[in-house]
């Protein structure tokens, strides 16, 4: 069993154990989500959350863009976060 909560009408929140609120609609978790330190996605959610930018993407070279480790990282990042978002 874990706490859960529902919004009345007045827009509180009402805390229960049950999984769903007297009008039906299901019960949202009272808990935080876990940290874990050892997180594998931090840093692509820190890329792509802007915190961890420090790309360089003005640098151009003779070809063009001058690929830096850093925005080849940020692009796989976004791709593989798009590709967690539309196959699951």
């Amino acid at each position: 069993m874990y706490l859960m909560y529902y919004i009345d009408e007045k827009g509180d929140r009402v805390y229960t154990l049950k999984s769903y609120a007297p009008d039906g609609k299901p019960t949202l978790s009272a808990h935080p989500a876990r940290f874990s330190p050892a997180d594998a996605m931090l840093r692509c959610q820190q890329i792509l959350c802007g915190i961890w930018l420090d790309i360089n993407v003005n640098s151009i070279d003779h070809h063009g863009i001058q690929w830096n480790n850093n925005l080849l990282l940020m692009l796989s990042c976004i791709f593989f976060s798009l590709y967690i978002l539309y196959h699951f």
